[in-house]
């Protein structure tokens, strides 16, 4: 059921009716307050009882121990000067800090200030700080102000004496100011304070957010601290004072604050992120349902039509649609065909009931089920822009014609479209993820959280995996066979060292991180998709669809807990059923995680399958370590070649093991250790270890030495492994890498790397690569590397080579949190539809609202004699500054043995003025095989939307819609193709007073087609108009007339008729009018065919008012 919340406007009637409601009023933008007192005593978190949250931390693992590219973190953002500086006058001073400040960490950018000219020298504990940390000077000339800022200061343990001194041009000392600050000996900490009560996701009701920044003693930071506001849900009202930056920048002072945060539409999980620098803290807060009064819209209709036809040959019936619409819910008709009619009924009902419940409801006698699974809100659908702005969701989400839930805080039932999959990772043999149509509950409490669900569907699941190449697709899946909606798009991120483990999973949201392109349906991504991570880890694309196998339903069930015994102790067992006669399976799970110490966990899990009576069992091991010296994670798994759950983390007929340690020696000194065991549950193993010590020394050189050795018995390939592994096979290899800061580049790091066997000296790796840290949040990095294997340096051999070179953007943002205000055009577009035409993902800004993203690869292995490689280049810039306008566009290369290819977009939307808004954009794939049958395929298009809105008058309102397509393949001899197509289509509202309006669309389509060398041309036109007269307040005249032109133009197919209503009573009315339909075609004169009658139609609305009983505390009506 689709719901509104806009500004009152007439809107030009769709397809899909709207309840609109008066938006909410722009809520003030608001500075955070800061606390003169510690807040009440709450647990950092959530303080409520009615929140499951699991055991395991989610920090608890870095890049040392997954193996994952290290996530973007710098120094905290420097914010504006103009709001970074409440003293603004040139005397000598610091910026962020006062005496006896304390610290979060005991490195920190000292800002400082003084006469414009002048030298400053800055020195710490009696040592001068090399006028080389100098990252940034800043003059401003009205105020002979100059700012320096010294960037990486490190201070010792306790209290530190800082003494600044400012000289004149000629040397001589002009100032001196000195304060102490006190550093910890380790890192602080950011505590999120949330309330004890769950906030109402009801969109307008800030909830406040309390944070605390205290060192690892708990003493409260008084430094003037910069942080980073996140959240995956709502929206932080609070002024953004660095627009540059991902998330929102402020200021915290004192050691606490307070930010409030505006709830979303509707109820969830958000997961919150406040960050200083390399400082984070998170938390989960939940959204409940809003219990609102009750409220109810509903109609009930129907229509008796008398028939009379005219034929001169039996015809098929012929649909009626866009002139009357026919009503198929409740149908009846005479033995002779004279006489039918039809019913309808919908509803949509909202509301509290029972005093703390929530009831939502909707039915539809008429809609047509299996449209597509949560059917929602696509923004592109019908016209490319609306000219509004008001922001609109999709409640009651189902795919058959009823939908009921019911809501009591954290605990829900439902019958419709639902996920059975969890989010648990303790949970990841035993996950089973399906898109269904049935019903489910789900119960939450403190120490539980459980599951049930069942459905009764004919629907199967399809999973399919390809590899990522570089760019952003097309990729071509078969996706268009499954059901619409039902599609879950997921990156996987594979070990390196052990291909058949999935190191990190990441689901994307359909129009912000993909759409399908117009031509075939394949996939598309707002992003490119590489190949590689940063740490060369391999990266595939998972789509996980729902298809209708059609014969008859059979029954789809499970149910999952999950249950804190203890405060150490956390259970978990699912189970799930699929009675499909065609493939029958079964999956079965358990899972256990106990906290041995206050950093220490463990993590046991089995899961057993059954597919069409062939069963496979799986299980793991895990056990994860962080404390201030140490890092630790151990982990065993295996799974039977019988084993089936596409879902798994671990691939089938796979043994995988291994340990990643790193042990802090002192300050600057690190042990690493790390160990592996990759086998085939058939036979085949290949086993290393890796030790290696890491020093940094004081001017940040960082160098690593260490030593590996491997072992492989036999061919060790798994099932995602691109090339298979060497038998027989023995490394001992010593290696180095020096890692140094750039000079004169703040926060860029260049590194080199080299790794040699012992043995056989023809055995090497050799890598080099540099990180530069863009912002806080953002980083560029690149690597080259040669490399004597396809696979990892513990199987470096003397038959393969590779050569990779990768260069990339890596943000490190909230993904879901990206919100859609900086897309919004005011009364013209949402963010969520300006952002699905227009928006990029994973840019970083170079500027207030101007983002980039660019990246490079080039994979070149060499294996036994053949050689395969493939360069992928990507170019992207999109700008959301201006109130008024946005833009995007991108360029996509890439080159391989195989085929070339080509990929452009792009989009411009822009509010002309007051009444007039256009959207205009642009998709180019080019592709020429290389191979031996060659040929090329070009596919373009061109799409023009208008939308015109008189805002003040509102007579007039039309929605224009121009495209062209083109797409010309000869990549196959034998079917080759070339296809034009132009499409127009216009509606147009007109309403000069509050008794009549008047409507016309117009739709015309030509396609003219080259295929195996024969021409073809298609015309069509659609011409619909409809007016009504309100006679008096009770009596109203209508009339409607349509006519579509096709066949090129020789076939029409015309209605006529008009109608007189009468209002019976309020949201009553009887209606009796005629209708005349018929069908030409001047090369069929046999087949013409006039069908006309009277008809009688009812038709009532309804609202609350008859569900008075549901109300709670109501009196009775009068």
């Amino acid at each position: 059921m689709l719901l509104s919340a806009s500004p009152a406007r007439r809107t030009i009637p769709v397809t899909i009716p709207t309840l609109t409601s008066d938006s909410l009023p722009p809520a003030a933008i608001a500075e955070p307050t800061t606390a003169s007192r510690a807040p009440p005593a709450t647990s950092v978190g959530l303080t409520t009882n009615d929140t499951f949250t699991t055991l395991l931390p989610a920090n608890l693992l870095t890049g040392d121990t997954t193996g994952l590219p290290p996530a973007p973190a710098g120094p905290a953002p420097l914010l504006n000067l103009s709001v970074a500086l409440t003293n603004l006058d040139n005397s000598l001073g610091f910026v962020d800090f006062k005496d006896r400040d304390t610290l979060p960490m005991p490195q920190a950018t000292v800002r400082v200030k003084g006469t414009q000219g002048a030298k400053f020298s800055l020195t710490v504990n009696g040592t001068e700080v090399p006028v080389a940390r100098v990252g940034k000077r800043t003059e401003i000339a009205d105020l002979k102000l100059q700012v320096w800022d010294y960037i990486g200061v490190s201070f010792k343990p306790g209290e530190n004496a800082l003494e600044l001194v400012q000289k004149d041009p000629f040397g001589n000392v002009r100032g001196t100011r000195r304060i102490a600050l006190i550093a910890p000996d380790r890192l602080g900490i950011i505590r999120i304070l949330l309330p004890k009560e769950l906030p109402a996701a009801d969109g307008r009701t800030p909830v406040t957010v309390r944070v605390e920044l205290v060192d690892a003693k708990g003493v409260p930071v008084t430094a003037r601290t910069a942080l980073t506001l996140e959240s995956t849900l709502g929206r932080w009202e609070v002024e953004d004072l660095d627009k540059k930056e991902p998330g929102i920048q402020v200021f915290l002072e004192g050691g606490r604050g307070e930010y409030p945060l505006v709830p979303p539409m509707e109820p969830g999980d958000a997961q919150l992120t406040i960050s200083s620098g390399v400082l984070k803290g998170e938390a989960k807060l939940s959204f409940l349902p809003e219990l609102r009064p009750l409220i109810a819209v509903g109609i009930i209709e129907g229509q008796i039509n008398v028939n009379r036809l005219d034929f001169r040959a039996l015809m098929p019936t012929r649909s009626r649609d866009g002139f009357d619409e026919e009503l198929r819910g409740f149908a009846l008709s005479s033995r002779d065909g004279k006489v039918n009619g039809g019913g309808r009924t919908a509803f949509f009902l909202k509301g509290k009931i029972k005093g703390d419940m929530l009831l939502t409801a909707s039915y539809d006698s008429d809609k047509l089920t299996r449209e597509r699974l949560f059917r929602d809100i696509q923004p592109d659908e019908f016209y490319p822009v609306y000219g509004d702005s008001s922001v609109r969701g999709f409640d009651a989400q189902t795919t058959g014609k009823f939908f009921v839930r019911v809501d009591k805080k954290k605990c829900y039932a439902l019958y419709g479209d639902y996920v059975t999959q969890s989010n648990n990772e303790a949970r990841s043999l035993g996950n089973y993820n399906r898109s269904l149509t049935g019903l489910r509950t789900h119960l939450e409490q403190g120490w539980l959280n459980a599951n049930a669900w069942v459905a009764h569907d004919s629907t199967r699941q399809i999973i399919e995996e390809l590899p990522a190449n570089g760019t952003s697709g097309p990729y071509l899946f078969h996706i268009s066979d499954g059901l619409v909606n039902s599609e879950k798009v997921e990156i996987l991120t594979r070990d390196r060292q052990q291909p058949a483990v999935i190191l990190k999973t990441v689901a994307l949201a359909r129009f912000s991180d993909y759409e399908f392109e117009p031509f075939t349906g394949r996939i598309l991504f707002k992003a490119p998709v590489p190949s590689l991570d940063a740490n060369l880890n391999p990266i595939s694309i998972r789509v996980t669809y729902e298809a209708d196998q059609g014969g008859d339903k059979f029954w789809v069930f499970g149910a999952d807990a999950q249950v804190k015994l203890h405060e150490r102790v956390e259970v978990g067992v699912s189970m799930a059923r699929d009675q499909n006669p065609v493939a029958p399976y079964q999956l079965y799970g358990a899972n256990a995680t106990v906290k041995l110490a206050p950093k220490t966990f463990l993590l046991a899990e089995v899961a057993q399958s059954d597919a069409a009576g062939v069963t496979g069992n799986a299980g793991r091991i895990e056990v994860r370590h962080q404390d201030d010296k140490n890092e630790v994670r151990a982990y065993v798994g295996r799974a039977d070649n019988t084993f089936s759950n596409s879902a798994a983390i671990l691939s089938a007929g796979r043994v995988e093991s291994g340990i990643k340690a790193v042990r802090k020696l002192g300050p600057s000194t690190r042990l690493l250790a790390q160990a592996i065991d990759t086998a085939s549950a058939g036979g085949g193993s290949r086993r290393g270890v890796l030790v290696g010590v890491e020093h940094t020394f004081t001017n940040q050189v960082r160098v690593e030495v260490g030593a590996r050795y491997s072992t492989e018995t036999a061919a060790t390939a798994g099932p995602v492994t691109a090339f298979p592994g060497l038998s027989q096979d023995e490394v001992m290899s010593l290696r180095a890498k020096v890692t140094a800061p750039i000079p004169f580049v703040k926060n860029g790091f260049v590194y080199s790397e080299y790794e040699n066997d012992v043995q056989r000296t023809e055995r090497r790796m050799a890598a080099v690569g540099a990180d530069f840290q863009v912002t806080s949040r953002t980083k560029v990095y690149a690597r080259h590397e040669f490399l004597s294997s396809v696979g990892s340096p513990f199987d470096l051999n003397s038959v393969q080579q590779q050569n990779i070179t990768v260069f990339g953007v890596d943000s490190a943002y909230l993904k879901d949190g990206k919100f859609f205000n900086e897309y919004r055009m005011r009364n013209a577009l949402t963010g969520r539809e300006a952002e699905t035409a227009t928006g990029l993902r994973n840019g970083w800004s170079i500027a207030d609202g101007l983002r980039i993203n660019t990246t490079l690869e080039r994979v070149s292995p060499l294996v036994r004699g053949g050689q395969s490689e493939a360069t992928a280049g990507t170019a992207a810039l999109e700008y959301t500054r201006s109130t008024d306008w946005k833009a995007s566009t991108r360029l996509e290369l890439r080159t391989s043995r195989q085929n070339d290819s080509l990929l452009h977009t792009f989009a411009y939307a822009q509010r002309l003025n007051d009444d007039w808004t256009f959207l205009g954009r642009t998709i180019l794939h080019m592709l020429q095989n290389s191979g031996a049958t060659g040929g090329e395929k070009f596919q373009g298009r061109i799409q023009a939307g208008f939308a015109w809105r008189q805002s003040e008058t509102n007579v007039w309102n039309a929605l224009l819609k121009a495209e062209y397509k083109r797409e010309d393949d000869s990549t196959q001899p034998a079917q080759q193709l070339a296809r034009d197509v132009a499409i127009v289509s216009v509606h147009a509202h007109y309403q000069p007073a509050a008794n009549w309006f008047a409507s016309a669309h117009y739709a015309g389509k030509a396609v003219w087609e080259n295929s195996l060398g024969r021409n073809s041309t298609y015309l069509a036109h659609l011409l619909a108009g409809r007016a009504s007269y309100e006679i008096t307040k009770r009596w109203d005249l209508g009339l409607n007339a349509s006519a579509l032109l096709s066949g090129n133009l020789k076939s029409v197919q015309f209605g006529f008729g008009p109608e007189l209503g009468y209002v019976l009573k309020d949201n009553f009315r009887f209606g009796v009018g005629y209708n005349v339909f018929g069908f030409r075609d001047r090369d069929l004169g046999a087949e013409d065919y006039t069908s006309h009658g009277a008809y009688l139609a009812l038709r009532m609305k309804f609202d609350e008012s008859l569900l008075h009983r549901l109300k709670p505390d109501a009196k009775k009506p009068d």
